[in-house]
């Protein structure tokens, strides 16, 4: 059994569940699909996410990657990308930024954003971004 997802005319999200044939069975209000997500411990979030990379996301607005990180509570927008990749670059380069060499969760190994020295790599752009927020 699989879920679809769809808008309908009032704007109200609903799935409906589908069989082992494709075809369409009933309605389920979102409501009671976030309570069947939270109910297998899924965040409903993530079941929709759009990028395997953290800080990535899909803008349909503008066809192309989103990328952003919190910082003091409030969300940062780091910029869109036509690349996935790049955008994941982007969030990690934000994250070291942040929390220096030590930050967890970064998209791609730390070396790829350290000189020889072993000093972090600045993206001006993105540091803008970050300290026009704090």
């Amino acid at each position: 059994m699989s879920w679809k997802g769809e808008r309908s005319v009032t704007g109200i999200f609903v799935f409906g569940r589908l069989d082992q044939n494709g075809t369409e069975g009933r309605l389920i209000p979102r409501s009671c699909c976030i309570v069947f997500c939270r109910s297998r411990r899924v965040s409903f979030s993530k079941q929709r996410s759009s990028s395997g990379f953290k800080g990535v996301s899909w803008s349909k607005a503008s066809n192309k990657w989103l990328a952003s990180i919190k910082s003091n509570n409030a969300t940062v927008h780091l910029g869109y990308f036509t690349d996935e990749a790049e955008a994941a670059a982007a969030y990690d380069m934000a994250t070291l930024l942040l929390k220096g060499k030590q930050a967890k969760g970064i998209n791609f190994p730390l070396s790829n954003y350290l000189d020889d020295d072993g000093n972090i790599i600045v993206d001006h752009s993105i540091r803008e971004r970050i300290e026009g927020k704090r």
